[in-house]
């Protein structure tokens, strides 16, 4: 860390996971993307090499290994159309994409059957030289065959798998799975043969390339990233338990030992409540603004955000400055009306003003240039209470210090190794029970597929 005036300042390796931050354009109705502020390694260059040849690719790699990031990188660099979708509302306002279902106009519960021509803007998909996926591991098999058919109707070369068009997806497999809800698992035992995206029939068509990232970036410590890759791949014994149960706290003051990462939504706003109602002192309340096309569950924050002196926040927002990076956790320690002041670990502190997120489609500007339009913004301050959060909005998120409480135990094939691997290192990692084989599910699909479907060396 360098620090300047008191001022948090990230090195260019700590920069790693800032991604690209979008700029307004002249006429103020595109965004325009900045290269990521990091410097490729080797493995990355001849990534960008191979993706810039053409060829769907399934970009994975374990947690911390800057797939996102070298998404955004890629993103800013292509000189082709480039349209890059992901599964979640959350998610695509963080790579500033847009979701499936709103890009290709899918309605929930989507069927093959519905997938027709497209008559409104479809000299968009007749325009996509590129699409990339993020967060595939989430994506279900059928949306896959929808989004392949709709593609292959509507994209620039119909007829053609996927209409012609290059198609990366990138996402952790080992990570957290696809949601299939009761009464929709009869498909599954019918027609696929898991709900992963690789059990769609339009994968084998695709002829994807896979590519596994290896360098690390979140952490440093071989012991650690040693210990997280035997959670990952179900490969822990006794001694790798007994590595990890040492970080087990023995007492219930959790307070400075960094965020309490938990299964469900319930358990984390009790724990913020609890925790905020405990502080002394006035509460305020600080009321974001909605413009347009922005959905209430698409929100990265509450749009009525209350707030108290002492309160811990995470920052959701990477600053332009680099003082401080989207998931840094910090605590409140001054309120006002168009700022609000915070102290980082170090003692350092900075003012965070009011924080605009904006809401995108793609559209053809002209000349078959696909631009994204904003088409929504919500202003508010770029935080939220992080007593405690739930494994799943943890996803992708760095932290220095990390509480892990697995409660009733976990309930879905990563969970576990999300939670671990949130953690830079093992020693800011804290559990508030012992970890327990339990704890780890593997989809036996995914391993599998895994390890049995050819990987491309860089």
């Amino acid at each position: 860390m360098i620090f300047q005036n008191n001022k948090k300042i990230l090195s260019s390796s700590e920069m790693m996971a800032r991604g690209g931050i979008g700029k307004r354009r002249e006429n103020r109705n595109y965004l325009s993307f900045d290269k990521p502020d990091i410097k490729l390694s080797d493995e990355g260059k001849k990534l960008l090499k191979l993706l810039e040849k053409g060829g769907n690719v399934f970009l994975t790699g374990r947690a911390g290994t800057g797939k996102t990031t070298f998404l955004k990188y890629f993103r800013a660099t292509a000189k082709k159309n480039v349209v890059v979708l992901a599964p979640t509302g959350v998610a695509a306002v963080n790579i500033q994409g847009q979701t499936i279902h709103s890009f290709f106009k899918f309605r929930p519960g989507v069927t093959e059957k519905d997938v027709k021509k497209a008559y409104k803007n479809r000299e968009i998909y007749e325009n996509i030289d590129i699409l990339i996926i993020d967060e595939i591991s989430m994506v279900r098999a059928d949306l896959f065959d929808c989004i392949e058919k709709f593609l292959r109707i509507n994209g620039p070369n119909p007829g053609s798998p996927f209409g012609g068009i290059q198609i990366i997806v990138v996402g952790d497999l080992y990570q957290l799975p696809p949601i299939v809800q009761g009464g929709e698992d009869m498909i599954f035992k019918i027609v696929y043969k898991s709900p992963y995206f690789f059990d769609a029939n339009c994968f084998k068509l695709g002829k994807f390339s896979m590519i596994e990232l290896q360098q690390v970036y979140r952490q440093s410590d071989l012991e650690f990233i040693e210990l997280l890759d035997s959670i990952r791949m179900y490969r822990l014994n006794d001694s790798h338990l007994l590595k990890i149960n040492q970080r087990v706290l023995n007492s219930d003051n959790y307070d400075n030992l960094g965020v309490i990462l938990v299964t469900n939504n319930y358990a984390a706003e009790r724990i913020n409540y609890e925790k905020l109602t405990s502080l002394s002192g006035s509460e305020k309340k600080y009321k974001g603004f909605v413009d347009g096309e922005f959905k209430s569950n698409d929100l990265p924050t509450l749009q009525d955000l209350f707030l108290k002196e002492g309160a811990q926040v995470m920052l959701l927002n990477n600053d332009p400055k680099g003082r401080w990076i989207n998931g840094d956790i910090v605590k409140v320690i001054k309120m006002e009306d168009d700022y609000i002041r915070v102290m980082f670990d170090d003692g350092s502190f900075d003012d965070v003003s009011k924080y605009k997120w904006e809401k995108v489609k793609f559209a053809l500007e002209g000349e078959g240039k696909i631009k994204s339009e904003i088409v929504g913004n919500f202003v508010q301050f770029p935080m939220k209470l992080s007593w405690a959060i739930t494994i799943h909005k943890g996803q992708g998120k760095t932290y220095e210090k990390v509480i892990i409480d697995f409660g009733g135990g976990t309930f879905a094939p990563g969970q576990a190794y999300v939670a671990l691997s949130r953690c830079r290192s093992l020693a800011g990692l804290h559990l508030k029970r012992p970890l327990e084989y339990a704890h780890i599910i593997i989809d036996e699909r995914v391993e599998v597929f895994m390890q049995e479907y050819p990987k491309l060396e860089l």
